[in-house]
């Protein structure tokens, strides 16, 4: 009995091992992310329509896993330093926001980089996990200009 215990424990490193080389997301396929308009104006009094829907493909990691694909948002060029997540989800592939809640997070994105309220370039991208021990895979991104309102 004792054999036995001692096999298994021996053997399972190296299974362990073989799957994690063999699951590199080197051979992945990232998330695809639909692109957008070139601008939009936000509007207080359009608050509770929707400002846009984003789409994107679910990644082909080369092998069945559960993945959590999150919808980022950042301003252009700040490298998602100070990333705003939309939406996070197993199944969807897709995301509805509102005009209030986007001009909502492009203030507070103002206010992080001390910038004045302007029109100004934004970044969308998926990053999609397994887990903390994996890689994350990006897709694209996808950029926009878009002009925010002050107060409600």
């Amino acid at each position: 009995m004792n054999n036995l215990r001692f096999d298994t424990l021996y053997f399972y490193p190296c299974i362990l091992c073989f799957c994690w080389q063999s699951n590199s997301s080197e051979n992945a396929i990232p998330s695809t992310l639909s692109s957008l308009n070139d601008s939009y104006i936000l509007e207080s009094k359009n608050a509770s329509q929707e400002a846009f829907t984003l789409t994107w493909s679910y990644p082909d990691l080369g092998y069945q896993a559960s993945v959590i694909n999150a919808l980022e948002m950042d301003v252009k060029d700040k490298n998602f330093a100070n990333k705003v997540i939309l939406a996070s989800s197993k199944t969807d592939l897709s995301h509805t926001i509102t005009v209030s809640d986007l001009n909502s997070k492009i203030m507070t994105l103002l206010k992080v980089y001390e910038m004045e309220t302007a029109p100004i370039g934004i970044e969308f991208r998926i990053s999609s996990s397994i887990s903390a021990a994996a890689d994350t895979l990006y897709s694209n991104i996808v950029s926009t200009t878009i002009t925010p309102y002050e107060g409600e």
